[in-house]
């Protein structure tokens, strides 16, 4: 059994949809799982502001001590 060339077009949409759907979900998929890592980073900034204050206040007081 031999398909028309319509009938290859069609089955050909068909799977070029699947798989643009497929793709777009899984896009999806990866842009929420990166928008729910970002508060870790917003976290090791704030931790990182904290330690770079108390080095700072060290070496100031250090500093006045000699």
């Amino acid at each position: 059994m031999t398909k028309t060339r319509k009938e290859l077009r069609d089955t050909m949409d068909k799977h070029d949809a699947y798989v643009s759907k497929r793709g777009q979900a899984e896009a999806a998929r990866y842009l929420r799982s990166k928008e729910q890592a970002q508060p870790t980073g917003l976290i090791r900034e704030i931790i990182a502001g904290i330690a770079f204050v108390i080095f700072s206040i060290a070496v100031a007081l250090i500093g006045m001590a000699l």
